[in-house]
């Protein structure tokens, strides 16, 4: 792999690091799974219509990428959360001003072992996208992906200062 092709690859991880649902799914108190199936089920369509129309995937094309995405998500997912267990684990430590070194280390171990997992996740997403994708096509995907994440997590910012979700 070229240092160019490289630095592709981890631009292109970065875009796809942060599944689309995590920016609209965390769980609140008034979490509902029939709200959140609705809005899975609109991130997927949103997906696909940025696959087809800003990619130019064709059909088929654009389920087999969908497909690798989704492939991804769950672990994506699970190390997600691990990574956020230590975070607020270090920051309870932290905010308690506590002393014991070993829930410190081993909060810290943890993180940069659930990072160390999701940057490896996203290497071999990486990988198999590439050989699904001219690197054009990939930076479109990179490109539609960045602006979706915005317009996402501006929808979402909306959404909890009380707005409309349309």
């Amino acid at each position: 792999m070229t240092p160019a092709d490289r630095l592709r690859a981890i631009a292109l991880a970065a875009v796809l690091g942060v599944s689309l649902p995590g920016l609209a799914l965390a769980r609140g108190p008034d979490h509902d799974p029939q709200k959140r199936a609705v809005i899975e089920q609109r991130l997927k369509q949103l997906r696909h219509d940025m696959l087809r129309k800003e990619v130019g995937l064709d059909e088929n094309k654009a389920i087999v990428v969908e497909r690798t995405l989704d492939k991804y998500m769950a672990e994506k997912r699970k190390l997600k959360e691990q990574a956020v267990t230590h975070r607020r684990a270090l920051r309870k430590l932290l905010e308690s001003d506590s002393n014991d070194q070993q829930a410190y280390t081993n909060a810290i171990r943890g993180l940069r072992e659930a990072e160390k997992q999701k940057q490896s996740l996203r290497e071999r997403e990486m990988d198999e996208l590439g050989k699904l994708l001219t690197a054009k096509q990939q930076a479109k995907l990179m490109r539609a992906t960045h602006r979706l994440k915005r317009q996402l997590a501006h929808k979402v910012r909306e959404h909890r200062r009380g707005g409309d979700f349309e």
